[in-house]
């Protein structure tokens, strides 16, 4: 493939946003851009990192007065950090630029005119200059001013704009991240999964680590949140977001104070011009003190901070919020950090701020004092325009004879590209044939892009998951892989990525389609059948792969500090859970060992492939005949070899490690519906407790003789009563049938690794005696070769 053919500075820019600087650097001086305006931008980048590193000399010394504007406008910001004293008339400089004129073409100078108001915390300076920016990476920071203004709903709107222009982006991902924990609620566990589906693609890097760790905080999962953030200190030992994090997270712990203080003692060493060093310097008065930090303290102290998403985001919410607990998580901002930046193009880490505010004390400057979050609504199973209860669901028995009587074939063909450039998409050809009565034809056949397969699959979630059913999850996005697709020209080059994705597409409706009651889903028939093109997806990088349990609402969030867990009951779901959590991580290492052995393969192909060259050039120079005869047939041997092998890789990967793969998505599927059955208990123990305190009302009321009031008691007993009584039917139903779920899981896994592993181990007898076969043929050949001559 050509190198003009595909975006030869991806893995330079992915490194970049994710905060992996040392490899973005790494990469970036490997790199031989194939034009001019490809080097500038390779070297802006590069710069960029060494800015991040907090290596300012570095640029200030290489960029020379003959650079390129953009380079230029990355050594003004070096400068701006490096040199505190000349800030006052950097600035200056910088707003003379402006006020001279913009080439709005120059994004670079845009940017990092923008990073710079945002450290003087000139927001709306920032945005002026970003106005003119249409690139992703002047929206990802437009997001994080929004953010830093309090304007959440501003923010999602330039987040929609993004999903529109390339919902694939790292960028894209990233915003939508960090306006999850601006939005809260619901939105922290969904801003957890698309940090860790980065981490799991890429590395985890300290940003990643601690997007994810702030997403735990804001559950009360300290525990888990400690272990991410002390995994992000041991690649970053002076990070201030996680120092600050790790100080918030040792209290809330109830450490030692001398913890907390190890770490800020680090803090105000390596990075004193931190705004939570400032602020907590001005509010101690330079003493060195753990007390009044998250955790600590009375009602009103260790309440934490955000720059981006205060109060006043939260609009009338804010007004319902009463009785603040004392331990309640702090809320999280991407903090803006003036010595130390992260890339200007991407929000920097999210920090929890561990701030301590009086109650009367004014708001900081940028870290503000926050209310608690709103109660999370729990799910109301007796709403008026709640759909009707499902249908009566057949027994094991009829669904299995169900399954037999009636076929359904799904094929997944002909992948197409339509469009080129960001906007470009792959359709695929889906020909169904059924005998199922639900459908309206024998044969149908449609064609669809990979978001209608996302929003089916969220529409499905919604509807069976809450019955305790299990849903296949759909395949997961590639942000590598169709970024190539979009901008390559050669067919070829693509033709493993789509081969992988069509068959993957391919097993999760036929995965779908053997389930007897999914496979009767209206949604389903519609997506099989329906013609006419599918209403465009959203928000469809929270529903692949990895991220699977990010397209339920509230699923694995904590209802309440009171009732994250369940006291189990039944003995049964804790094994089943116990052994699901251990079958995982055995799949993730055997999976792990497959890729490894295909990659091994593909390098022996090309070790073979070179060598067939090297013996057949040998034998074209070689003067004794029968010498020269046997080295060309050695030559042809070895490439049948070499053919042979490339083969194996298709059945390792296809046969078997697609296959591993989509066991561990499915056991994500399971927990999913675990995690459902334990919010459908928690919506029937509110409904219990609610019930409980109406009674208590009611025997109030009788005693005080307020007799006006007691008829309206007695009629909210009546309908608590039938809610209670609506609530744990739901809970039984939801068991019974997850129960009936992983019997039939158990029984299709089995069944397919045992068609599997017959059909690998096949494949491996075919190969070798094909090997043998092929050797024997060379034999002759060999002993052929005359030492007369």
């Amino acid at each position: 493939m050509a190198s003009s053919d595909v975006d030869v500075l991806f893995e330079v820019r992915t490194a970049f946003y994710l905060g992996n600087y040392q490899h973005c650097i790494t990469e970036a001086q490997k790199i031989r851009p194939p034009t001019a305006a490809l080097g500038v931008e390779r070297d802006v980048l590069m710069y960029r990192a060494y800015i991040a590193q907090r290596k300012y000399a570095v640029v200030i010394d290489e960029v020379k007065s003959s650079s390129a504007s953009e380079l230029q406008a990355v050594k003004l910001l070096a400068q701006y950090l490096h040199s505190r004293g000349k800030r006052e008339a950097l600035l200056k400089e910088l707003e003379t630029k402006i006020n001279a004129g913009v080439d709005a073409d120059n994004d670079t100078f845009l940017l990092m005119a923008a990073s710079i108001f945002y450290y003087e915390q000139k927001f709306d300076s920032a945005l002026r200059c970003l106005n003119q920016a249409e690139s992703l990476e002047g929206a990802a920071m437009r997001v994080q001013l929004y953010l830093a203004m309090h304007r959440v709903d501003l923010a999602k709107k330039e987040v929609r704009g993004m999903q529109e222009k390339d919902d694939d982006s790292t960028l894209t991902q990233l915003s939508q991240a960090w306006v999850g924990l601006g939005v809260g609620g619901e939105k922290y566990q969904d801003s957890y999964y698309i940090f860790q589906e980065m981490a799991d693609k890429t590395t985890p890097t300290p940003l990643l680590l601690n997007g994810q760790a702030v997403s735990y905080i804001h559950q009360a999962k300290y525990e888990d949140a400690e272990s991410l953030l002390l995994e992000a200190l041991s690649k970053d030992n002076n990070n201030p977001e996680t120092l600050v994090n790790l100080v918030a997270v040792s209290q809330y712990l109830h450490k030692p104070h001398e913890v907390a203080y190890r770490y800020l003692s680090q803090l105000k060493d390596g990075h004193p011009e931190h705004l939570f060093v400032k602020e907590y310097l001005e509010k101690h008065g330079g003493r060195a003190s753990t007390d009044g930090l998250p955790g600590r303290g009375s009602k009103g102290e260790g309440r934490g901070t955000r720059g981006h998403h205060d109060s006043r985001a939260r609009g009338k919410e804010e007004e319902e919020v009463q009785d603040k607990e004392e331990d309640e998580p702090p809320t999280v901002e991407p903090e803006p950090e003036p010595q130390e930046p992260a890339p200007v193009s991407a929000a920097p880490p999210p920090t929890l701020e561990a701030h301590a505010v009086e109650e009367d004390e004014p708001p900081a400057p940028v870290a503000k004092p926050v209310t608690q979050t709103p109660p999370q609504k729990t799910l109301d199973l007796f709403e008026d325009d709640e759909p009707p209860p499902p249908p009566h669901v057949s027994s094991q028995e009829e669904e299995a004879e169900d399954l037999q009587q009636y076929e359904l074939e799904i094929t997944v063909s002909d992948p197409e590209k339509v469009g080129d450039g960001m906007g470009a998409y792959i359709v695929y050809c889906i020909t169904t044939k059924t005998t199922v009565p639900a459908f309206k034809s024998p044969e149908a056949s449609v064609r669809r892009r990979f978001s209608d397969f996302l929003r089916l699959h969220n529409k499905m979630a919604e509807t069976h998951l809450p019955k305790g059913r299990i849903v296949p999850p759909a395949p997961e996005k590639s942000v590598r892989g169709m970024t190539t697709v979009k901008f390559s020209k050669s067919e070829e080059g693509n033709a493993m990525f789509l081969e992988r994705r069509q068959a993957a597409l391919q097993r999760y409706l036929n995965r779908v389609a053997k389930h007897p009651v999914l496979r009767k889903d209206a949604d389903f028939i519609d997506f099989l059948e329906n013609p006419a093109e599918l209403p465009k997806a959203t928000e469809t990088t929270a529903l692949s792969g990895a991220g699977f349990m990010r397209l339920v609402k509230n699923v694995g969030q904590s209802i309440s500090k009171i009732a994250s867990k369940k006291s189990e009951t039944d003995s049964w779901f804790d094994e089943h859970q116990q052994n699901y959590e251990a079958l995982d991580a055995h799949l993730k290492k055997l999976h792990q060992a497959i890729e490894g052995m295909i990659y091994s393969r593909k390098e022996l192909c090309t070790t073979t492939g070179n060598f067939v060259k090297s013996v057949a050039t040998l034998g074209n120079v070689e003067e004794n005949n029968t010498v020269s005869r046997a080295l060309s047939r050695l030559s042809e041997v070895q490439e049948k070899v070499e053919s042979l092998h490339s083969e194996q890789i298709k059945q390792d990967l296809f046969t078997f490690g697609e296959t591993v793969k989509d066991y561990i998505s499915l056991l994500g599927a399971i927990r999913a519906a675990f995690d459902m059955r334990v919010r459908a208990y928690h919506v029937w123990q509110t409904c219990q407790q609610t019930l409980s305190k109406k009674r208590e009302q009611e025997q109030k009321l009788t005693a005080s003789g307020k007799m006006e009031k007691l008829q309206a008691v007695k009629t909210e007993i009546e309908e608590w009563e039938k809610k209670v009584e609506e609530s744990q039917k739901a809970f039984e139903d939801a068991s019974k049938t997850l129960k009936t779920e992983v019997t039939r899981f158990e029984s299709e896994r089995a069944a397919e690794f045992k068609e599997k592993i017959i059909r690998y181990l096949e494949s491996l007898m075919s190969m070798q005696q094909e090997l043998i076969r092929v050797w024997e043929g060379y034999l002759p050949d060999a002993t052929a070769i005359s030492v007369d001559q």
